[in-house]
């Protein structure tokens, strides 16, 4: 057997026998399992009243199933010793995800303190979570206390999550206590708060809640947030934490391509391309990277990909090297190498075509457009790389010119301009320019050629686009007309719904019509969001006139500004 084929075999059994230890490595870390924790995992209680912790499941690497939960209780009853218990006692998780339960715990006589653990079942799997506790006695200054039920929410990116907040009188404290939600940046798809009611009272030793709803939209970043609700009542302040994680409704994912797919490559040479692969709707792991098994002659090409597995964050990228080496002797042919990145479950391919030249082949230089076609909005620019590759040791300078933008000025017409105009290959190599393109008013399509020529070398690409609407937003405000009782009160929904990518904040005011004395009083959000519902609501006294009136909702944002009329009769 020749030595080189003896070679060849030799190194893939050995491939063959790390990837299947590689994989073994990755199946035995991905065993689906879940975790525990709670939320406070201490709690200090006055005697004879009761608190509570949120035990939090979370689901990992894929885990599906029912989770028994118990925490032994003691066996004195109470008033005299503490007790508690967890409900409910089993929950059901599914790939990925989280559930909750309540650890309440009633506490007996002050000075006892402990440790309370949570334990949690499935199958052969089991965790537990501790949970400390204090009595202190019922005596004291008069205060309340605040907490989120659930604390943590995982709300997919576009929709709402909702949180119920529990405030609780401690040492008599009865009083009216304010409650105020966090501030939302302004930045575009930041999530946007409130509370209802925004103000409760409290008895003593008794218990109030109100709601808290959390608001998502489509531009709003996968991330985890941590924000609190603020109750107030003269010199007292406390807060209610609440974190909350925005997910994509799409499954974590990743993409992979190749830069460049298509090479001319001269026999006796290599050529490179490079594997990219990038994460999608959070994806993080590690993926491994194969190739199409090159063939076995003494004067056939091969192939080989470094690294061969690569680890990629949430919303990151990584890169692999796919090399293509030639002999002098291997004939002119075309070969098509696919790639496959392998992450557990998931598993993606991309082909890069090689084709191989006789080494005394003319040099010469190819042009390709990435992307080829664009949609850009009116008013707006939009850009498309041009690569040129050198072929057969192609060497020398090529200069780069557009066909003409149309004569009719701007704004009305679209034009492009490319940069640089010249661009310098060496062997082999590859060089880029910009083509950009200024989308005028005019909805419409068109293509632009880009020439490239190099002596008596000459070719060229072509870049379709499309010009599309601007970015708008409709208001609607529903129902359009309605009628109130004098002191009474009406609400109406008022919509705001983005089209052709708008993603601004939007300013919202009301106004009445006529504007009388004792005449009804408006209230309504003042910024919210380009794909949101907020209420307005009308309220009228016991002295405001009867009869019709003009509300007139005003939504602006930084460029457009849009109005919707309603009508409220104020009847007795």
């Amino acid at each position: 057997m020749p030595l080189r084929l003896l070679l060849i075999l030799l190194t893939g059994i050995l491939l063959t026998t790390v990837a299947a230890t590689q994989s073994q490595v990755m199946m035995a870390t991905l065993s689906p399992d879940f975790t525990m924790s709670a939320n406070p995992d201490s709690l200090t209680i006055p005697a004879g009243a009761s608190g509570a912790s949120t035990i939090t499941l979370t689901s990992v690497n894929g885990f599906n199933g029912s989770v028994s939960l118990y925490a032994p209780s003691p066996l004195c009853p109470s008033p005299y010793c503490t007790t508690w218990e967890i409900s409910p006692s089993s929950v059901s998780l599914a790939p990925n995800s989280t559930a909750t339960a309540t650890l309440t715990i009633n506490a007996g006589g002050p000075g006892s303190a402990g440790n309370i653990t949570a334990y949690g079942n499935s199958g052969g799997l089991s965790h537990s979570v501790n949970v400390a506790f204090k009595v202190v006695s019922s005596g004291g200054t008069p205060d309340f206390t605040m907490s989120a039920n659930p604390n943590m929410l995982t709300i997919v990116q576009g929709s709402s999550g909702k949180s119920l907040i529990i405030l609780t009188s401690i040492n008599g404290f009865q009083g009216n206590v304010s409650l105020t939600p966090p501030v939302s940046c302004l930045a575009i798809g930041c999530p946007t708060y409130s509370v209802n009611p925004m103000s409760v009272s409290l008895r003593s030793s008794q218990n109030a809640t109100a709601g808290f709803t959390i608001q998502t939209y489509p531009q709003t970043p996968l991330a985890s947030y941590n924000v609190a609700v603020t109750g107030t009542s003269g010199s007292l302040s406390h807060n209610a934490p609440v974190t909350f994680t925005v997910v994509s409704s799409s499954p974590p994912d990743f993409t992979i391509s190749a830069n460049p797919t298509n090479q001319t490559v001269p026999a006796g040479s290599t050529a490179k391309s490079q594997i990219i692969l990038s994460s999608t709707n959070g994806f993080s792991g590690t993926i491994s990277l194969t190739t199409s098994p090159p063939p076995l002659c003494v004067s056939c090409p091969g192939w080989s990909i470094n690294p061969s597995s690569v680890t990629l964050s949430a919303g990151g990228t990584a890169t692999s090297t796919l090399t293509f080496y030639t002999y002098a002797g291997s004939p002119a042919s075309t070969w098509v190498v696919s790639v496959t990145g392998t992450s557990g479950s998931l598993s993606h391919s991309v082909s890069v075509t090689f084709t191989i030249v006789p080494s005394g082949s003319t040099s010469d230089f190819a042009m390709t457009a990435n992307p080829n076609s664009l949609t850009i909005p009116a008013g707006s620019s939009g850009t498309s790389s041009i690569v040129v590759t050198s072929l057969n040791g192609f060497n020398g300078t090529v200069n780069l010119y557009t066909s003409p933008s149309p004569l009719c000025p701007s704004p009305q017409c679209s034009y492009w301009t490319i940069s640089p105009t010249r661009l310098d290959l060496a062997p082999n190599s590859t060089a880029k320019a910009t083509l950009t393109i200024f989308a005028g008013t005019f909805v419409g399509s068109g293509n632009v050629t880009v020439y490239g020529t190099s002596s008596k070398l000459s070719h060229s690409v072509v870049v379709s686009f499309k010009v599309s609407q601007p970015p708008d937003f409709t208001l609607t405000v529903s129902p359009s007309s309605s009628s109130v009782s004098r002191g009474g009160s009406t609400t109406s929904t008022v919509s705001i719904q983005g089209t052709d990518g708008f993603n601004e904040t939007v300013n919202l005011y009301a106004s009445v019509s006529p504007l009388l004395r004792h005449g009804p009083i408006t209230s309504l959000p003042s910024t919210v969001g380009p794909y949101s519902k907020s209420t307005l609501t009308v309220s009228t006294s016991r002295s405001t006139p009867l009869g019709s009136y003009t509300i007139t909702v005003t939504a602006t944002s930084t460029t457009m500004t849009r109005t919707y009329t309603i009508t409220v009769t104020v009847t007795r």
